[in-house]
């Protein structure tokens, strides 16, 4: 299990307020990699995952056709296709996530039935478990000894609301918690998500879409302590959305927290773009594959805000808003904006927010 740390153990809970209160603080975004080109034999879907080695390389799945991932080098060039259709060992028919874990492992997971499977560092078949909860699980963490932690709705009548799971390496459930302060109704589900990430001493960091809060909670389920953040264009909000984002404006929302050291806070936030108008029925989708890729739509219609808060002095160091579409990368700090290149091949940038 996930190890004890002290950064925000017994601390109390606090409020964030106001505006950044460094000047000469900017958030940069470094270029990591590029992935993708007209010469890879396959592309990824626009949900895919991405997520890093410990050698840099970068692993995407999944593929259009879902029962593969590619995996790419440090520089950004395609290396190697992993997985085939079949129902064997290391075989896949419905992939919906990959990710790296510990020790370079890889996790495939897949749907109908929810299921997940392990492939060794060098991607030979380990084995594979049953998720014994209802729901796309994502996002994951794992720690060391193969115990996952993932977001997930459960039918089970004690566990109705209850966002977070702990599930064994062989897939028995461990537990659930963070229950929600509220009733749990089917139409609330999007404002019940929760986006997770492990900080480097140990914690796991929750945040909620729907309100600008991070809760803190230890290996044990323990909340250690919440974050919450005021903002005048963050007003939170439940239930799910009338219209798609192509029609309406849409509602802020906490995609990522993540720990820069060991007393910054970078938080990565959905607003509506600046420009956004309804797109209607948009011309600008490309269909390959039978995938439809709706980038260039997207970035039209939404725009991130990144914001680095101080854990120590409770205050706001820095925020910037990005022009483009990113979405959080499986791997801590990591971001991902896809765009198309002229030849309408999708391209996948992994940037890295920094605050120098």
């Amino acid at each position: 299990m996930w190890p004890e740390a002290s950064l925000f153990a017994l601390q109390p809970d606090v409020t964030i307020r106001g505006g950044p209160t460094c000047a000469r603080c900017t958030i940069g975004l470094e270029r990591v990699a590029s992935l993708g080109a007209a010469s890879d034999p396959t592309s990824p879907t626009v949900q895919a995952w991405v997520s890093r080695t410990s050698q840099g390389e970068f692993l995407v799945g999944p593929t259009v056709d879902r029962v593969s991932m590619m995996l790419f080098d440090a520089s950004g060039r395609f290396s190697k296709l992993i997985g085939r259709e079949g129902q064997g060992p290391g075989e896949f028919r419905t992939i919906i996530g990959v990710m790296v874990g510990p020790g370079d492992s890889i996790y495939v997971f897949e749907a109908i039935p929810t299921h997940y499977t392990v492939l060794s560092p060098t991607h030979e078949y380990v084995r594979s478990s049953r998720i014994p909860v209802s729901a796309r699980p994502h996002p994951v963490v794992v720690d060391q000894n193969g115990t996952l932690m993932m977001f997930a709705l459960s039918p089970a009548k004690d566990l109705v609301g209850a966002p977070l799971h702990l599930l064994a390496g062989d897939g028995r459930s461990l537990g659930a918690f963070s229950a929600p302060a509220r009733s749990f109704t089917i139409d609330s589900r999007s404002a019940f998500h929760r986006n997770i990430s492990r900080s480097p001493t140990g914690e796991i960091l929750v945040a909620h879409p729907a309100e600008y809060r991070i809760d803190v909670f230890g290996a044990d389920g323990a909340l250690h302590r919440t974050v919450r953040r005021e903002a005048p264009w963050f007003q939170p909000w439940g239930g799910i959305a009338v219209e798609p984002p192509s029609v309406q404006p849409p509602r802020p929302a906490v995609m990522a927290a993540w720990m820069l050291g060991a007393d910054r806070l970078l938080t990565m936030i959905s607003t509506a773009d600046l420009e956004w108008k309804a797109a209607g029925n948009t011309n600008d989708r490309v269909e390959r594959a039978g995938d439809r890729i709706q980038v260039n739509a997207y970035r039209k219609q939404l725009d991130p805000i990144f914001e680095v808060l101080d854990l120590r002095t409770n205050t706001v160091l820095a925020s910037r808003r990005v022009d483009g579409y990113f979405q959080p990368s499986a791997t801590p700090g990591l971001v991902v904006l896809q765009r198309e290149s002229a030849e309408g091949v999708p391209i996948l940038d992994v940037w890295r927010a920094v605050l120098p």
